[in-house]
């Protein structure tokens, strides 16, 4: 019961923060990694995806969870290429980290270093859903 009255105490401050057009604070990853390595197909995929994005110019990425890109390239992928490329840089920086954190902090900045998104992805256990065929 405890932990429901901090909840709703802590939404309801998010909500008032959020109305009064307060900034909160960028998200930090939380919790320990998982144990292993990301399949090596996965990692594969990933970094050929970015790579191929790349070829196109007006991209790069930086294997930690970072990435500049054309800004209305940003704008043209839509919100579902957008949460694809953030959920493949993330799955790319675990790769590269060779421990796999439960969550990947992603940023992406415009050519002329403006925020377009920074999230914090999760990379979960079904690894299957970042790529379909």
């Amino acid at each position: 019961m405890l932990e429901s009255h901090w909840a709703r105490t802590a939404a309801a401050a998010l909500l008032v923060l959020s109305a009064t057009g307060c900034d909160l604070a960028p998200e930090e990853p939380t919790g320990p990694p998982m144990i292993g390595k990301l399949p090596a197909e996965l990692c594969a995929q990933a970094k050929k995806n970015l790579d191929d994005a790349g070829k196109t110019g007006g991209f790069e990425y930086d294997g930690r969870g970072g990435a500049t890109i054309r800004e209305d390239a940003w704008i043209v992928m839509g919100a579902q290429g957008q949460g694809d490329l953030t959920q493949t840089l993330a799955v790319d920086a675990a790769c590269k980290a060779g421990t796999v954190p439960r969550e990947q902090q992603v940023f992406v900045r415009s050519e002329e270093g403006r925020t377009l998104s920074s999230r914090i992805v999760e990379i979960a256990p079904a690894t299957d859903m970042f790529f379909e065929d």
